[in-house]
């Protein structure tokens, strides 16, 4: 599952570049994410839009 870091705290970047894949859900409900260090919370992400991820596989 790929997650996007809202803006405000990854300015001046690209969605394609602040959109990172889930590697594990932690039992605290944080997530660890391939290619970057660290834990975060579902605070730190955009809220998820179903219909732009289906529109981006079509």
């Amino acid at each position: 599952m790929l997650v996007t870091f809202r803006a405000e705290i990854m300015q001046s970047v690209t969605r394609e570049d602040r959109t990172f894949r889930i590697e594990k859900v932690l039992p605290n409900g944080r997530v660890k994410l391939h290619g970057i260090e660290g834990e975060f919370r579902e605070t730190a992400f955009e809220a998820l839009n179903f219909l732009r991820e289906k529109s981006r596989r079509s």
